[in-house]
């Protein structure tokens, strides 16, 4: 009889040798999947074309915080609910006088939401993230306890450490990466050829109408027996990062079409990490946990 999917830290070699929380790129197998957690409220499967494997976020906010490091454009890899090495972390909070998280008086894996691989001058670099929702959220005893040991667990690997807080990401981004989430399942249909017709054809009409809203966009054509309208197009092209707008300054519901503008025409057709990204520069972005 197959071994039920367990958290517990004297688990980890045997979870650890059935691949969870190993591989790298499109071969990474997490931690924990939505599968794994007893109430998946807020959790999501998230098909990346840009890493192309599903992504298992088991938060909104850390829904939110994989949109952003996806369209980075020096963000190479991703692996969401990474685990950390219980030994190490139990030698961290003996060595803190802190006690190891733990369920029903057993220690559990912890695990890091993110570890981002980052491609920079042909070199890679790696920073692990936390995601948190709010200020007040890092000065609860038992979560404050987990960060000092998450923390201490990067620096002794050299890999910095950065905590994100999702309700300091902007209205306006929130809304329109909802927005965008929208299309994701129509890009996997989509060819280059495709991209270039939908963009070529929306530069018409902005050039014709700049001042037209995006809520009147709804005339109709059709793709692959697909009948997509221009706000589809317009959510398209920016998802593919083929057309700029300030995702973290005005909601895409409230713009127009002059708000739009292509990427790099150069880029037209070479997938969804070509242009660079404008919105939310989270990158660096560190809270201190209380310590």
């Amino acid at each position: 009889m197959p071994k039920a999917r367990t958290n517990y830290a004297d688990d980890y070699d045997f979870w650890i040798s059935k691949g969870r929380g190993q591989g790298k790129f499109r071969n990474y197998n997490p931690w924990l999947t939505i599968r794994d957690v007893k109430s998946p409220v807020g959790c999501s499967r998230i098909w990346s074309q840009k890493f192309k494997r599903t992504i298992h976020t088991l938060s909104y906010g850390e829904t939110l915080a994989f949109f952003i490091l996806e369209r980075q454009d020096d963000v190479v890899d991703v692996r969401e609910q990474y685990p950390l090495d219980p030994a190490n972390t139990r030698d961290i909070c003996h060595e803190m006088g802190l006690q190891h998280p733990g369920v029903g008086g057993r220690d559990i894996v912890m695990t890091s939401d993110f570890l981002v691989t980052y491609s920079r001058n042909a070199q890679f670099s790696y920073k692990a993230i936390q995601i948190k929702d709010t200020r007040e959220t890092l000065l609860e005893p038992r979560t404050n306890s987990k960060l000092q040991v998450e923390e201490k667990y990067w620096e002794r690997k050299g890999v910095p450490y950065a905590i994100w807080l999702s309700s300091e990401f902007t209205p306006d981004l929130k809304a329109n990466f909802k927005l965008l989430s929208g299309v994701r399942n129509t890009l996997t249909r989509l060819t280059d050829q495709d991209l270039r017709f939908i963009s070529d054809l929306m530069m018409e009409i902005t050039e014709a109408a700049p001042e037209l809203p995006y809520s009147e966009c709804s005339h109709l054509i059709e793709l692959h027996g697909t009948q997509l309208s221009l706000s589809d197009c317009l959510r398209i092209l920016v998802a593919c990062k083929l057309w700029n707008f300030p995702l973290a300054q005005k909601k895409i519901v409230s713009s127009i079409l002059r708000d739009f503008s292509p990427a790099n025409s150069e880029c037209v057709g070479k997938g969804c990490s070509c242009a660079s990204s404008q919105e939310h520069q989270t990158d660096g972005d560190k809270h201190d946990s209380g310590k």
